[in-house]
């Protein structure tokens, strides 16, 4: 057996005296500093997805721009379910024996968690594969997807590995690697080969092609990487193997996923059959948009997984809460901004993809207020899902649903666009708020302190002056003044709670942060010195 450890902790940072008040628990430094890596690489994977949405849909035209979507659609779809919920599971088995020093459990996990998914996606993947046919031609009444939705097939279970792998990277707290392998190198695999299609003729069996090429190229990466910090190389029989806790875990939360990821699905239909197929366009549209805010959310939720796991399995209940608390702050703090935007020039917004989208200006408000509640309520799903309670998650998915869907019945009759964003607006809200009262139920913590109510106050302050200066100088009649008016109202907020919410806790993370971005850029800048020639 390797004497390698299995978890090394990061290295600490160098911060100036100022800002080293406060002592800052090792997970929430951890988490912050997880949390800002998974955001820019969140940023660069949006930023890409665009661009390469923008040149395949002028390189292929709208009908084989529709077939490439819908193969890797189709495809993503049945890698869904063959991960079975083991892209989590892998994290929090992982955080757990690794914080434990416990090499074989971590092995173990490894084995249980990689192997069911690999072979559960394989099983995917043939079935798409010899469904092809019917599928094109039953489903989607395209005979020409029948060669793409096969190749979709053979790429299910590099798509579900390659998960699979980046929870690996979380579990062990190394962030970065997704960011590296997936982020990074997935997007300039695929801007490369889709320049040399651009040469040689691009179609879109080929498109779809480099998807499974740069997933190919982000496992090659991720399992170089982790064999770092774990390796390989050792023997199968030194594991140790808890098949039945692991499946215990993930059953439900595959449960949970489905029914997460159909929500939306569900919501197009009860929309385009309930009201009109214009009216879907236009909540599409609002909802993307809400959808852009969550980044940071996205960010915080997934760097804290593997910190609440790890601080469940040695019941430290006192580090769990002020972790609870401090990401649940942040998430407000960060997030606040962009909701408020879109709530108070939801108008202009979006005007900027037409006139015809403006009609939705009430739906984006309602959407973003459900999103206000999300960051108000703190990461309770997260803990939920990392202390082992998915069986609840299932019973909150569950729930969620059946309320969508019947407020949905109710509303969108009645008020259409308005109808669906007030169904998603209910439905999320109690969940959030059941979510909450669980955690405090089961653990005896909550997400709110006296620092949370300082940022709420200053979040009030913005809406205030925010609400008086649009009426005075009616700036939501045009984008212009409404990106200037929404550019001043963040920077007051960001003032206010720098001055009076921010913690000595807060501000020494915050300092850490930017300490370790000079430093970042120091060596770039002494890098860049280095080849440039002398004057």
């Amino acid at each position: 057996m390797s004497s390698e450890p299995v978890y090394q902790p990061v290295a600490p940072v160098e911060i100036p005296k100022a800002a080293a008040q406060g002592d800052i628990p090792s997970s929430v430094l951890t988490t912050a500093k997880g949390s800002g890596i998974l955001a820019v690489g969140k940023l660069i994977e949006t930023v890409g997805r665009f661009v390469l949405a923008f040149l395949l849909a002028r390189m292929l035209g709208a009908d084989q721009f529709g077939q490439y979507t819908i193969a890797l659609a189709t495809s993503a779809l049945f890698a869904s379910f063959g991960k079975f919920g083991m892209d989590s599971a892998v994290v929090r088995y992982l955080a757990m024996a690794a914080e434990k020093r416990d090499e074989a459990g971590v092995w173990g996990a490894l084995q249980v968690t990689i192997g069911f998914a690999f072979g559960a996606s394989l099983l995917c993947g043939l079935a798409l594969f010899f469904l092809a046919g019917p599928i094109a031609n039953a489903i989607y009444g395209e005979p020409q997807l029948v060669s793409l939705l096969q190749l979709g097939g053979l790429m299910v279970p590099l798509a579900v590995l390659n998960d699979m792998l980046i929870g690996a990277s979380r579990g062990f707290k190394r962030m970065h690697f997704s960011v590296i392998a997936q982020d990074i190198a997935h997007l300039l695999v695929r801007l490369v080969l889709l320049g040399l299609l651009f040469i040689t003729g691009m179609d879109p069996f080929w498109a779809v092609a480099t998807y499974g090429a740069a997933d190919l190229c982000s496992i090659l990466i991720l399992a170089y990487l982790l064999n770092g910090v774990f390796p390989w190389r050792r023997s199968l029989a030194t594991a140790r193997h808890d098949v039945r806790g692991i499946l215990g875990f993930s059953v439900p939360l595959f449960l949970s996923e489905i029914l997460k990821r159909f929500r939306g699905d569900i919501q197009t239909i009860l929309l385009g059959a309930l009201y009109t197929v214009s009216s879907v366009g236009v909540f599409t549209v609002a909802n993307k948009i809400n959808l852009t805010g969550r980044i940071t959310s996205f960010s915080l939720m997934t760097s804290a997984e593997p910190a609440f796991a790890e601080l469940h399995a040695r019941s430290d209940k006192e580090q769990m809460g002020e972790l609870y608390r401090v990401t649940s702050r942040w998430m407000f703090i960060l997030n606040f901004p962009v909701v408020f935007v879109s709530v108070l020039f939801a108008r202009p917004i979006l005007s900027i993809f037409g006139e015809s989208y403006v009609s939705g200006a009430t739906a984006l408000i309602l959407l973003s207020l459900a999103s206000l509640v999300n960051v108000s309520t703190g990461l309770g799903g997260t803990v939920i899902d990392m202390t082992g309670y998915t069986k609840l998650k299932l019973v909150n998915s569950v729930t969620q649903i059946t309320l969508f869907v019947v407020t949905s019945v109710l509303f969108i009759p009645r008020w259409g666009v308005v109808g669906a964003a007030s169904a998603a607006m209910v439905s999320s809200s109690i969940i959030q708020a059941a979510r909450m009262a669980q955690v405090a139920y089961l653990f005896r913590i909550s997400p709110y302190d006296r620092a949370f109510a300082k940022v709420a106050v200053c979040a009030g302050v913005t809406v205030g002056v925010g609400y008086i200066t649009r009426w005075a100088f009616a700036t939501d009649t045009a984008v212009l003044s409404a990106a200037l008016h929404a550019v001043a109202l963040i920077g007051l907020y960001m003032a206010t709670t720098w001055q009076f919410a921010l913690t000595p806790q807060d501000r020494a993370i915050v300092a850490r942060m930017v300490a370790r971005l000079y430093k970042l850029l120091d060596k770039r800048r002494m890098l860049a010195g280095g080849r440039l020639p002398a004057a």
